[in-house]
């Protein structure tokens, strides 16, 4: 009887955390295509298009290896606490030098493009934070707490950029600059250096 009750908890758990998981992808993919079809600004959806793409390769190509990892080691250690409190220490300054490399990166290069590449480059950097962090604490939530607690931070955020773009169509005579499209990301920046320190 409790081993019943167990995988009808179970299971429910699978249809929640999968309804939560299609919800993510669908605003995810949503956001850039709500551009072209309100604004039919094909200029805008090329640059949101062509940050997503470069933050992508970054996110893969900054991860070394942490996220994979921390998933088989920790199933080797006895001191899951402490052993995971000193995996997100070690990717949090992992993360801040990247992030000091990243703006002495913009800081150099600032005189030698023009001021929308600049914005370009910085928003990149944005939504390539956002990936990596949200990449990882997926991976943490899964193995330290609960899959579910990834959602109170990705779909919070996306929905934000649903909103901006409504707001820019009924508001700001049906107009959303580049800026406002990728804000949610980089207040969730602020907010997450704020917490680191």
């Amino acid at each position: 009887m409790k081993k019943n009750i167990l995988k009808i908890l179970s299971f429910k758990n699978l249809y929640g955390f999968s309804i939560l998981n299609f919800a993510e992808k669908f605003l995810a993919y949503l956001c850039p295509l709500l551009v072209i079809q309100i604004f039919d600004d094909r200029s805008l959806y090329n640059q949101i298009e062509l940050i997503y793409s470069f933050s992508i390769i970054f996110n893969i190509l900054f991860d070394f290896g942490l996220r994979g990892y921390f998933t088989y080691s920790l199933r080797k250690i006895k001191k899951k606490k402490q052993y995971s409190i000193e995996v997100l220490n070690y990717f949090n300054s992992l993360f801040l030098l990247i992030s000091i490399i990243s703006v002495l990166f913009i800081s150099i290069i600032f005189n030698l493009f023009n001021e929308s590449q600049i914005i370009i480059f910085s928003l990149i950097y944005f939504r390539f934070t956002y990936l990596y962090i949200t990449f990882f604490f997926k991976v943490y939530f899964r193995m330290v707490m609960s899959p579910f607690y990834i959602f109170f931070i990705t779909i919070p955020i996306n929905l934000i950029i649903v909103i901006l773009i409504f707001w820019g169509l009924l508001f700001n005579n049906s107009s959303l600059s580049l800026i406002n499209y990728f804000l949610p990301f980089v207040i969730f920046l602020i907010i997450y250096i704020f917490y680191i320190f």
